[in-house]
């Protein structure tokens, strides 16, 4: 599997110089499952929808650099998508059926929802590797950790300017 450390995400993977074509063939060693898998037009529309994990755009996007067949089944999916032709799945994904809202997720960071909800919540942004729902978490996760750093601010600004007024009983 990529890696964030991988040479694939730095400089190099946009350079076409003859460094990149030595590498290219390594990279598809090391990228076995989806070198030898075959890609559906499922697959393409959710890389077109940009609904797949980012290791798996990866992935894709590197087989599309050398794969003229796939470029083209790429570009009569996004002619078909263009021309309105929309199946059950691509209107699924497009309007985000399965995603959770940021109420649900807000809810899951509280912890009170029950075991059903929050298994799904996991299997949805784990599993299934939403990255839409995983930023809504994410930028959830950073607003409470931004406001409990408000808040203990708060606490001891009162606290301070208080010191002097309280009285020992």
């Amino acid at each position: 599997m990529l890696r964030a450390n991988h040479p694939v995400y730095g400089f190099a993977w946009w350079d076409s110089s003859a460094k990149m074509k030595k590498l290219r063939p390594k990279l598809m060693k090391e990228l076995p499952d989806i070198a030898m898998k075959t890609l559906t037009d499922a697959d393409l529309q959710a890389f077109l929808d940009e609904s797949l994990p980012a290791a798996q755009m990866s992935e894709i996007e590197l087989r599309l650099r050398d794969d003229r067949e796939l470029h083209e089944r790429l570009a009569t999916l996004r002619g078909q998508q263009d021309a309105g032709l929309h199946g059950i799945g691509a209107i699924w994904r497009r309007h985000r059926v399965s995603c959770i809202d940021r109420e649900k997720l807000g809810q899951y960071l509280l912890g009170v929802l029950d075991e059903a909800e929050e298994e799904y919540i996991r299997f949805h942004i784990d599993r299934v590797g939403c990255r839409f729902c995983e930023s809504n978490l994410a930028d959830l996760q950073s607003h409470a950790n931004a406001d409990r750093k408000q808040a203990e601010g708060r606490r001891r600004k009162y606290f301070q300017t208080s010191v002097g007024h309280l009285k020992k009983s």
